[in-house]
């Protein structure tokens, strides 16, 4: 608990990037293949968790500034920015890699819809997430500015 007092929502942050981190190091050689809109686009599984890694300590770096600078983030929309981006990265990182063997042009066709319908579901998620980072930020600086919470004067 006293861990939890010193960093703040920046630690279940960290967690989440060595959990990425670990995910990276299982898939090494996997690709994923998503259709949009007639255009194939061809990402290794690996740098897709490499940048779900990065974010994730990038997010507990944000946390951790605003917290060192004692101005820290509302809790409660921390832990839901939290586990909203937490959704999406896992709706991301467990797309399903590319199956190499030959097969039906139909299924392969019906399996590839599939995935992009859930990469875009994944990515609508994980920005879903960053607009409630954004939320909190604007509402700290609002109440830096107006500490006590009354009500601004009227013009």
């Amino acid at each position: 608990m006293n861990l939890y007092k010193s960093y703040g929502i920046s630690l279940p942050f960290v967690a989440a990037g060595m959990l990425f981190l670990l995910i990276r190091l299982i898939s090494v050689n996997s690709l994923i293949e998503v259709n949009f809109f007639e255009t194939y686009y061809i990402v290794s599984k690996s740098m897709l968790t490499t940048g779900l890694v990065v974010a994730m300590f990038c997010f507990a770096l944000v946390y951790q500034i605003f917290f060192r600078i004692d101005h820290p983030l509302n809790t409660k929309l921390g832990m839901a920015h939290f586990l909203v981006t937490l959704l999406g990265a896992l709706i991301l990182a467990s797309l399903p890699a590319v199956d190499m063997l030959p097969g039906d042009y139909q299924k392969m066709r019906q399996n590839m819809d599939r995935l992009s319908l859930f990469c875009l579901i994944g990515s609508g998620i994980f920005c879903f997430g960053q607009l409630i980072l954004a939320l909190n930020i604007a509402r700290t600086f609002f109440y830096s500015i107006n500490p006590a919470g009354k009500e601004l004067p009227r013009r």
